[in-house]
């Protein structure tokens, strides 16, 4: 017993071998009508040698194409009465094949597998509404984020203006009660001055405003030292960048002298605060010293009031 597959393959090559049979046999036919319709028109003879004969490519004739077109007819003939019989035999297993076939579809049971396909598909939707909501909520949930550091940056920034704000009233309130006892210590000094007290006053005062004059003369003569050595250092700087095509060491060396540039002018800067510190101190000095050569002249006109 022979699979159906077998049959299919048996019955595909006697179709191919018999068209190929049958294309050979017309091509003989047409060839051999074709020289007796030739024969009106005689042509000479050609002459053969003995070894044609001999040899195994010699002509075919027309009998011994006929001969092997009935030896192909026959195994051709032959073959498809055993194919006939095969499939003959094996039709009730291709009959069973047939029906299993089909049990087996109905066991697939394709309507099911698409209401699962669809239940799928309509969860992924849900799936996806899902995800896409969450994303939004991560969006709102960054937003709500940065508006809250935004938040405590203000709160922070009102603090600081706060502190400023207080830090500035504590100021006006010192500055208050320093002209409140300018106030009383001048009025004092009207209603009995200290002649010895007052002189005493002066002379501190001009001896500080002489130390503040001096510390300045000195810290000014640092500031233009400190200037010329800036300068000196930018010249240097730019001689080596033109070195530095020739001199392998002329960059290492502008590093260095930059160092050196950014000291200096670090220096720089704290000379000019101090000065500014001491420029204040002798504005005060010289205040308190204007306020007390007018405190004499101002006692004896109230005193006549």
């Amino acid at each position: 017993m022979t699979p159906p597959s077998y049959s299919k393959e048996l019955l595909d090559q006697s179709s191919t071998v018999l068209a190929m049979s049958a294309r050979d046999s017309t091509s003989s036919t047409t060839s051999v009508k074709q020289k007796k319709k030739s024969g009106s028109r005689p042509t000479a003879p050609v002459k053969r040698r003995k070894r044609d004969f001999t040899s195994s490519d010699s002509l075919v004739t027309e009998g011994q194409l006929n001969s092997r077109l009935a030896e192909l007819s026959k195994t051709f003939i032959g073959e498809l009465e055993a194919v006939k019989t095969v499939i003959n035999i094996h039709v009730d297993e291709i009959e069973q094949e047939v029906r299993n076939l089909r049990s087996d579809l109905q066991k697939l049971n394709l309507p099911q597998a698409m209401n699962d396909i669809k239940a799928f598909m309509q969860r992924m939707i849900l799936l996806e509404c899902e995800i896409k909501q969450t994303l939004e909520e991560l969006g709102v949930n960054r937003r709500l984020e940065r508006l809250d550091k935004r938040l405590d940056t203000l709160h922070d920034i009102k603090e600081m203006v706060e502190a400023w704000k207080g830090e500035r009233r504590e100021r006006r309130r010192k500055r208050s009660v320093s002209a409140a006892t300018d106030v009383v210590e001048r009025a004092r000094c009207q209603v009995s001055p200290v002649p010895e007290r007052q002189e005493n006053e002066e002379e501190r005062l001009a001896q500080e405003v002489k130390g503040l004059q001096a510390e300045m003369a000195t810290y000014n003569r640092k500031l233009v030292k400190t200037r010329h050595e800036i300068q000196a250092i930018l010249y240097r700087i730019e001689e080596a960048w033109k070195k530095v095509d020739v001199d392998p060491t002329a960059v290492r060396r502008v590093d260095d002298m930059k160092k050196e540039k950014h000291r200096l002018r670090a220096e720089e800067s704290d000379i000019r605060k101090t000065i500014d510190q001491i420029r204040d101190r002798l504005r005060e000095c010289w205040e308190r010293q204007q306020r007390q050569h007018r405190s004499p002249q101002a006692g004896p006109s109230r005193r006549g009031v």
